[in-house]
Order: structure tokens, then sequence, then C-alpha cells
């Protein structure tokens, strides 16, 4: 703990830093909380965005207990390719840190990718299709869900240590919160102003809308018919009655 910066001696005594009292009052476990420190220190402020930081949350030993479909035998190597493209190879490597063998690390690899595929707004069908193993070991909506949840979870004070480590020239405020609401939604960022409007559409919806190029001003001044034309006419009928109220 003196090592990794948690503790600092006071005299004859020894006490807890700014960053120890970060990690005594996360729901971290000391060993997740020493892990997640020592691959922060490999990044530098501007490489540690908050897609980074979510991703190596995954290589923690309380996301190894999240179900993860990883092929038998040597598992899925290409996967780790797929995370050093996506994330960057300082990444790849941080979420080999600790893993229990190569299956463990693939899982990592896997929920990092998952998450990614999640926040930029792909159809769960087709998240599902691509992490799937076989019909007998299914990556399921349920799952997804699941990661993003647990990853929103231990996100909070995985940013409170980073913004200590990296004295304040960390992720700023709004690109957390923007990555909280994509992790909640499962949309890609340039789509959140739908959700910031209090729509209250599904996913899908959302990411119909973006598709279509449509922004609040835009759905503000839609008529019923156009709705229709992105939407069933049930749903677009509702959509266009909120916007008749609330504008």
């Amino acid at each position: 703990m003196l090592q990794n910066g948690l503790l600092e001696n006071d005299g004859d005594k020894i006490r807890l830093t700014l960053l120890g009292r970060a990690c005594g009052q996360s729901p971290l476990k000391l060993e997740s909380a020493l892990q997640l420190i020592e691959s922060l220190r490999l990044l530098s402020p501007a490489e540690a965005t908050p897609v980074t930081v979510m991703a190596l949350v995954q290589g923690l030993p309380k996301a190894d207990d999240d179900y993860t479909p990883i092929a038998r035998g040597r598992g899925e190597p290409s996967l780790q390719a797929e995370v050093a493209h996506r994330f960057g190879a300082k990444i790849a490597q941080s979420l080999q840190r600790r893993a229990a063998d190569h299956r463990a690390y693939h899982a990592r690899c896997k929920r990092a990718l998952v998450l990614a595929s999640w926040i930029d707004g792909v159809p769960v069908e087709q998240i599902e299709a691509q992490y799937t193993v076989n019909p007998f070991q299914r990556l399921a909506h349920g799952d997804v869900i699941g990661y993003a949840d647990s990853t929103r979870y231990y996100l909070q004070s995985a940013f409170r240590i980073a913004d200590i480590l990296y004295a304040g020239q960390g992720p700023s405020e709004a690109s957390i919160e923007a990555l909280f609401q994509q992790l909640e939604f499962g949309i890609p960022e340039p789509a959140l102003p739908l959700v910031t409007a209090g729509t209250n559409l599904n996913r899908g919806e959302y990411l119909a809308f973006h598709s279509a190029g449509m922004t609040i001003e835009n759905l503000k001044q839609s008529s019923l018919e156009l709705l229709s034309g992105i939407l069933q006419s049930v749903r677009a009928k509702a959509v266009f009655e909120w916007f008749s109220k609330n504008t």
C-alpha cells in the first residue's frame, strides 16, 4: 500500500493518502483497487478516456465473476487483437494482469468489446450473434445489460481514483456523465440529446431516430406522418403526442 501510494509516513505514524481514502470508500476490494491503480499508471491522462477506463474495469477480479461465453480449448485469441485495435495495445496488455488463464483473459476482452458495441449503438441481435460461441454458450441480451450495469457501479470509484492519480487531468465530468448515459441506454454519444429531453423511448427507438438524422429540434417540428415512417404507428403517435404536450 505504501508502494502504490495508498499510505504515507507522517512522523512516527502511517496514514491514508487521498488515494488510499478513495480506495477505502469505494466498493472495490483492495486487490481490485491496486490492480486498477497499476493499470491506470500505464496510461497518460490523455489516454485514460472514459471508454478506456470502462475497458480496464473488465479486468478487475469482480468482473471475472460475470458469465462470459468463451470457446473451450484455446479460447478466442482473436479477441486480443480486436481489443488492441479498439482500445489500444496498453489496454490489451492491462487486461492480462492477474488473469487466471488465457480463457479468463479472453473473457475480459470479450466483455470490453461487447460494451463498446453496446455504447456504439450496435443492434443487440448483432452483438449476440457476433459474440455467441455456440447454441449452448450463448451471449444473451441480459448478459449485455448485466455487463453495463456492473460496469457503471464500479466506474464511479474508478474515475474518482483516476482523478486523484492524474491530479485532475483525467476525464472531464461531462465526458464521464456521457459514458454513464451511454451504458444505461446503449446509444452513441451524438444520440444522447434525445435522452436528456426526457422522451422516454426504448433503445431501438433512440437508435432509429439517430439513424434517420433526427435531432430534438427536428422531432419538435415533425408531423405524425413523418414519425410513422420511422417508428411503428402506435409508438409514433405516442411520441407525436408527447412533443405536442411538452413543446
